[in-house]
């Protein structure tokens, strides 16, 4: 029987020559192809440093699965999440409400 893969998640090695995959299957199973994952002392358990590090992502992962999705309250249909309200757009500055500031003066013309 083949395992599903619910979600993945890739780590650099500590010595940066590789990555390892570390993934949580949908019976909430875990794997890594680290060595410290596959290589395993009699009687202990697996377990690297790969799956410590993600334990919550993974904790998110199987949460998301048990959830189940929320239906519109208008039909059957999974409800979409809400998009984001668009940027305001810019505005021209009030008029001065004092017609006296609004008045330019040149200081250019000689008063004669």
């Amino acid at each position: 029987m083949e395992r599903t893969v619910l979600d993945r998640w890739y780590t650099p090695s500590s010595r940066g020559d590789r990555r390892y995959e570390t993934r949580v299957y949908t019976d909430g199973s875990t794997a890594c192809d680290c060595p410290g994952w596959r290589y395993v002392r009699n009687g202990q358990p697996r377990h690297c440093k790969h799956l410590r590090d993600l334990a919550p992502e993974i904790a998110a992962a199987l949460e998301r699965q048990r959830r189940p999705p929320r239906l519109s309250a208008r039909s059957d249909q999974p409800r979409q999440e809400p998009r984001p309200a668009p940027p305001p757009t810019p505005q021209a500055p009030a008029p001065d409400p004092n017609p006296r500031r609004q008045r330019a003066i040149s200081f250019e013309e000689d008063p004669e």
